[in-house]
């Protein structure tokens, strides 16, 4: 209720606002404080030139007051006027629904726009002005006029809980009492790490650096909150198998195979949880060549019992934490930065009760259980857990294993993709080979040798060295006999050992990353396509005339047009699936066509073992396999391997064609790839890099976390319902996120 000493106004200026009263009337006038000046102002007129259909203002009394303030938008209320549906009245739902989208516009803008904090306390002002007109006293208005005040009304602010972790062993401290230098060892017999924790220019305890986590407990909570949830994760249980074809993780080995502590089948029960966890690295500054390079990794975690068309959502993903950068930590530093997330799933795996969910308000018991691990090296604390099983939980990723491995080696190193400019190898190489020529000059001269003269040696050398000084394979070309230099004079292994330590180390890295380029002239044992393929650069426009011919649907992306040239960049995983299995073959046909070569034989294995990397591809993403499916990924995958073997035997083997000879277990455990690949988790490390910061190390990782997991609070308060999106405002904000 309102105090006594405000006063109604209704004088013509007064008169034009109006307002609703808890019991549905409509009031005209406005609200003034009977002391104040302004009021005074107002009441002059009516003293002067009495109206009398001016009518004297009153106390307000109980009758006549408006709903109370509160720090939240209230929630519409039934009107108390005889309405047959108890819907509110139209004046209140009016007023409340536009400070609701103006509130919800101004944290979408923030949080999804990445507008700044100061912009956006800027918009939440211009908001404010726009609502001030609404019939409704000013002061009662929710009108917030900080960014962060709303999010923490609207309750969307997480708990992160901050650690202190070692620069260097990435051990980890609680914030209150952290030691002045770390005392954590690698094994028992090792020494102390002794990095020292906090800063020393600064007089108070500021740690170095800090690891930010947050509670899977509480988010599970939030989670299992929402209206349809609990709906969805049912589907799990009520779906039966299909024994044909594997579609989902949900008809696979593994999901059949999971226990509970008391050797029940894990997967059968309501309120049982899988979830996959991976561990992942991204650069917050952005994948430059010539940027900033730093680490951040993400922890995080996909509900396995969702619909495959909901886990990958960003509404669904739980981020566990964020490992500070800029370096990553070992296979044996990074069990410190897990131990949380481990011992949070001991918990869980016996079971927590949650006070309320949105289908059970009185409150349900919730399990979790770990399923496939989708990491590059399972970490040695996950065998802490009772149940985890490095055979059956530990993955081959077709993602880095096949799209960025396997075809990214044979579209760089075999077929020569990967040149660099041939003008800047030609004079980086040149400058060697000048300066082992003198080298040798300077010593065959203080021999006194004039059985070769100089002319001879740089013409011997040249004309020897050539082919070798394109493909960037270095040569140590001795004296011919061990009289022809003094005994106190370094080798030629040794000369070229200082030379290589004299160059700019740039220079060095890109002769380094050369040592796979092909010579465009010359076929050579280690590539024998040499120039009939992209090393030429009539073949490489063969290859973007055919990209450019090519006409694709609108879902599918497209390789870019520089593919093959040194400012064309890295290709993504996405790209080189859509080079090798749509562009790449009739550019082979067509290259091969024109060739003109009598080697048949050769020409036709070339081609055959692109079809079968190319069937690979295709079984790995496809999202139904069988039994055939299966099999014949593995015969492909050893006719690949085999043929590679045959046609380039002196390129070396790769990890990942070894690694790729465990995918058919794989599909056969877990089911279709795509539904455990680690795609939707290098989603997440894109929408994360995108957040901007203000580039302070020991802040990047919370900001990041906090600022991600506000905006997937956000989304989740949205109605989600379609429905819901074409009716309401709040729902059609929903529906363009």
């Amino acid at each position: 209720m309102a105090p006594a000493f405000w006063m109604l106004c209704r004088c013509n200026a007064c008169s034009r606002f109006s307002r609703v009263t808890a019991q549905g009337e409509r009031v005209f006038g406005r609200e003034w404080n009977k002391n104040s000046i302004t009021y005074k102002e107002h009441l002059k007129p009516r003293e002067k030139l009495p109206n009398p259909s001016y009518t004297a203002p009153r106390p307000l009394t109980r009758s006549s007051t408006i709903i109370e303030q509160s720090t939240h938008p209230p929630p519409p209320e039934p009107s108390k006027s005889p309405s047959p549906s108890g819907t509110p009245a139209p004046e209140i739902a009016l007023w409340k629904g536009k400070v609701i989208d103006c509130v919800l516009l101004a944290a979408c803008q923030y949080l999804f726009l990445n507008l700044s904090g100061q912009a956006a306390d800027r918009t939440l002002a211009c908001l404010k002005g726009l609502v001030s007109d609404l019939p409704v006293c000013p002061e009662r208005l929710y009108t917030p006029t900080d960014i962060r005040t709303l999010l923490d009304d609207l309750h969307l602010t997480p708990d992160i809980k901050r650690t202190v972790c070692c620069p260097r062993c990435f051990y980890l401290y609680p914030v209150k009492s952290p030691p002045h230098k770390c005392t954590a060892r690698e094994t028992r017999r090792s020494r102390k790490c002794l990095e020292p924790l906090l800063k020393a220019s600064m007089k108070s305890r500021a740690a170095r650096r800090y690891f930010s986590t947050q509670s899977l407990t509480e988010w599970l909570a939030r989670f299992l909150a929402r209206p349809g949830i609990e709906d969805l994760l049912e589907e799990s249980v009520s779906t039966a198998p299909k024994p044909s074809c594997l579609s989902d993780i949900w008809d696979s080995t593994m999901w059949e195979t999971l226990e509970t502590s008391d050797g029940q089948k894990f997967t059968s029960s309501l309120g049982n949880l899988v979830f996959s966890l991976n561990v992942d690295w991204f650069n917050p500054s952005g994948n430059k060549t010539a940027g900033k390079h730093i680490s951040l990794g993400t922890v995080a975690l996909i509900c396995l019992n969702l619909p495959p068309h909901l886990r990958a959502s960003h509404d669904n993903i739980f981020l566990a934490g964020l490992i500070p950068g800029p370096s990553e930590p070992s296979v044996t530093q990074i069990n410190h930065v897990l131990k949380p997330v481990v011992e949070e799933l001991q918990e869980l795996w016996t079971g927590v009760k949650l006070n309320s969910t949105a289908n059970h308000p009185n409150g349900r018991i919730i399990r979790v259980m770990l399923g496939p691990i989708v990491c590059d090296l399972p970490a040695i604390l996950l065998y802490e857990l009772p149940y985890f099983d490095p055979l059956s939980h530990a993955i081959v990723e077709p993602m880095h294993n096949i799209f960025l491995g396997l075809l990214s080696h044979h579209g760089k190193d075999l077929f020569g993709l990967k040149i660099t400019e041939k003008k800047k190898t030609n004079q980086t190489n040149k400058r060697r080979f000048q300066s082992k020529r003198n080298l040798r000059n300077e010593c065959e001269s203080e021999a006194g040798d004039s059985n070769v003269s100089d002319t001879e040696i740089e013409g011997s050398v040249d004309e020897l060295l050539g082919p070798l000084q394109d493909l960037g394979v270095t040569f140590t070309a001795g004296p011919s006999s061990p009289s022809n230099c003094r005994p106190d004079s370094p080798s030629d292994s040794e000369s070229s050992s200082l030379i290589a330590s004299d160059q700019n180390p740039t220079e060095a890295s890109s002769d380094q990353d050369s040592t796979s380029a092909v010579d465009d002239d010359i076929p050579t044992n280690l590539n024998p396509l040499g120039a009939r393929f992209f090393g030429k650069a009539k073949n490489l426009e063969i290859l973007r005339e055919v990209n450019k011919e090519f006409q694709l649907p609108s879902w599918i992306g497209r390789v870019p047009s520089t593919v093959g040239s040194a400012g064309g960049g890295k290709l993504k995983a996405d790209e080189w699936v859509i080079l090798f299995e749509i562009i790449m073959i009739p550019t082979l046909i067509r290259i091969l066509f024109e060739q003109n070569d009598s080697n048949v034989g050769f020409e036709t294995g070339i081609l055959e073992n692109l079809l079968h990397l190319s069937s690979i591809t295709n079984i790995v993403r496809s999202l139904e396999v069988g039994k055939d499916d299966i099999k014949a990924l593995r015969f492909h995958l050893k006719a690949y391997r085999q043929g590679l073997l045959d046609i380039f035997p002196s390129f070396s083997t790769k990890p990942n064609h070894h690694l790729a000879l465990h995918l058919p277990d794989c599909l056969t455990q877990f089911g279709p790839a795509p539904q455990w690949t680690a795609w939707s988790f290098e989603r997440l490390n894109g929408s994360l890099a995108s957040i901007p910061t203000n580039n302070h190390i020991d802040k990047r990782d919370v900001t990041l976390m906090r600022r991600w997991t506000t905006a997937q609070n956000l989304r989740n308060l949205l109605p989600w319902d379609q429905e819901l999106s074409l009716a309401s405002p709040t729902g059609a904000i929903r529906a363009t996120l």
